[in-house]
């Protein structure tokens, strides 16, 4: 592709599931998601979704990259139905970006599943179902739990995790057939 004649719709698309809003539970986790999105930005990423979960209204922009696109995450589900979109997904949310999983886990063909994702996956047995029938259908999945995560995946405990940090994380990763970064 040459440089001078590409445009962002070039570059493929990246959504970015997850934060949180004050909204009426007082809780906000916006930053990790804005985070995220702004290292797709950086790494290449031509356009950069943002989806929020939480019962806030959407945010504008962001004053510091105005170039990320905001969108409700029903609008990011819309998207990921309708074009190849890699989603990065529960970068904070909570318990909130559980309603939005399912959807994620059956359409996204590259999925990387983070923090309030992979706990949710940990609680709830259909989207453990749904993480493992990815593979099956030639999805990519990126696992990125710390020791406390990759423990309530496996069943297991944060002490056997940090025993054997290389035999865990080969159990995680063949356990749901996905790329698996322990940190």
């Amino acid at each position: 592709l040459d440089p001078h004649a590409g445009h962002k719709g070039c570059y493929g698309d990246v959504g970015v599931l997850g934060g949180q809003l004050p909204g009426t539970q007082g809780i906000a986790m916006a930053g990790a998601a804005v985070l995220a999105a702004r290292a797709a930005l950086h790494a290449g990423a031509g356009r950069v979704f943002v989806a929020l979960v939480g019962d806030d209204p959407v945010p504008p922009l962001d004053p510091m990259q105005p170039e990320l696109m905001f969108r409700s995450p029903a609008r990011l589900q819309q998207a990921l139905s309708d074009q190849p979109l890699t989603v990065v997904a529960g970068c904070g949310g909570g318990d909130a970006v559980r309603t939005w999983l399912p959807h994620c886990l059956d359409h996204a063909q590259r999925l990387v599943l983070d923090a309030d994702a992979l706990n949710a996956v940990a609680q709830d047995t259909a989207l453990q179902s749904l993480l493992d029938a990815r593979a099956a259908r030639g999805s990519i999945t990126v696992l990125t739990p710390h020791p406390l995560e990759a423990a309530r995946l496996l069943g297991s405990s944060t002490a056997d995790v940090m025993a054997d940090r290389l035999g865990q994380l080969q159990a995680l990763a063949q356990r749901h057939r996905a790329i698996v970064v322990l940190k």
